[in-house]
């Protein structure tokens, strides 16, 4: 993962729920010293036209 963020790449953590990527995420942030914002998107909504609710 290093080689991704040092090339700029994109890394996706993909897995079922409660295995722990947020975790371990926070945890080669953290143990590079890498500076970071976490947002949790699971509860953003976009409405792109179509009709209002």
């Amino acid at each position: 993962m290093i080689a991704c963020y040092r090339d700029g790449r994109i890394a996706v953590i993909l897995g079922i729920r409660r295995m722990g990527k947020s975790s371990l995420l926070r945890s080669f942030l953290n143990s590079y010293g890498i500076p970071h914002t976490l947002i949790d998107a699971r509860r953003i909504i976009l409405n792109e036209g179509g009709s209002e609710h």
